[in-house]
């Protein structure tokens, strides 16, 4: 599947839902958090009723990023999607599977070349260096204006995925994306420092 299909599809079901659940994998690293974070925030700013969910909690390192107390170890019901960040495999969910196979739809937006794919939608770019690269152009196509907290977790995303842009995992369009961000007069030496 190309990014524009699953873009476009990945669109269409989050327009139609109501009731979302957002979930990274365990033991939750920074593209994780900050992935679930900026979609999460970004899906409110549509009227969507979301639930961020880490299995195992939000680490210390990032407890102050923006909407970062509004996540829960749980969520029960039958969401309408489920939308997975950052999981190359349904296992790296742990027990957040089971509220996924409720949902009447699961997306999956990962960036891992190696993968066993589950949802019925999915939003994948090997070459993204981030989980959260693709996290901006999917918001950027729900013409969903980035906020400053947005920016931030989306910036967190890209930080540690790349070790601080020291691995060869980047491109153009990784810097581009950071570039944007930055604009956005955040202070891109404290947040380096503080992750």
């Amino acid at each position: 599947m190309t990014l524009i299909k699953g873009i476009y599809q990945a669109k269409r079901k989050i327009l139609e839902a109501k009731d979302i659940v957002i979930s990274g994998h365990r033991n939750p690293d920074g593209d994780s958090i900050g992935s679930v974070l900026s979609l999460g925030l970004g899906l409110e700013r549509l009227g969507k009723r979301v639930f961020m969910v880490s299995q195992d909690g939000v680490p210390k390192r990032y407890k102050q990023l923006p909407g970062a107390t509004r996540i829960i170890r749980r969520a029960s019901g039958a969401p309408d999607l489920a939308i997975s960040v950052d999981c190359g495999t349904k296992e790296m969910l742990g027990e957040t599977f089971d509220i996924f196979k409720k949902a009447k739809s699961i997306l999956e937006i990962d960036h891992h070349e190696y993968r066993k794919s589950f949802g019925d939608i999915s939003l994948i770019d090997h070459k993204a260096a981030a989980v959260g690269e693709l996290i901006y152009i999917l918001l950027a196509d729900l013409n969903i204006g980035v906020t400053k907290d947005m920016a931030l977790n989306i910036l967190t995303s890209i930080i540690v995925e790349t070790n601080s842009f020291r691995l060869p995992n980047i491109r153009a369009l990784t810097f581009d994306i950071c570039a944007k961000l930055i604009k956005m007069r955040l202070d891109f030496y404290k947040l380096v420092c503080r992750i």
